[in-house]
């Protein structure tokens, strides 16, 4: 998997903790800076780094709370998030075959693999 992660950052124009970035993100829709450091374990101002270079790109957005304009939640861009699944959807598809079927599934999955 670390190739793929390697190739997807460097489709994406990213290196590979800023791409694990979108991901938390997709998972959990939206959060916080500091909520993104702990899951990431990064320092808050290696966050903030990160975040302007994601922001900066288009893979992220950066605004205020609307409970508390103090803090920032951060979400993926709906491009990200295409891009990203266009990268990964085709694993995830593999996962639910049967063991017997990943073994020519990159080439091989048809509609009738994918349900």
């Amino acid at each position: 998997m670390a190739s793929v992660d390697a190739a997807a950052a460097a489709r994406l124009g990213v290196n590979r903790t800023d791409l694990a970035c979108p991901d938390v993100l997709m998972q959990r829709g939206s959060a916080a800076p500091n909520e993104l450091g702990s899951a990431l374990k990064l320092t808050t101002g290696s966050v903030t780094t990160m975040l302007d270079r994601l922001v900066r790109m288009g893979h992220v957005t950066r605004a205020p709370d609307p409970v508390d304009r103090r803090k920032a939640v951060v979400r993926v861009t709906d491009e990200a998030r295409r891009r990203l699944i266009e990268i990964y959807g085709p694993l995830a598809l593999v996962k639910h075959l049967p063991p017997v079927k990943r073994k020519t599934a990159p080439g091989h999955i048809t509609d009738s693999d994918r349900f």
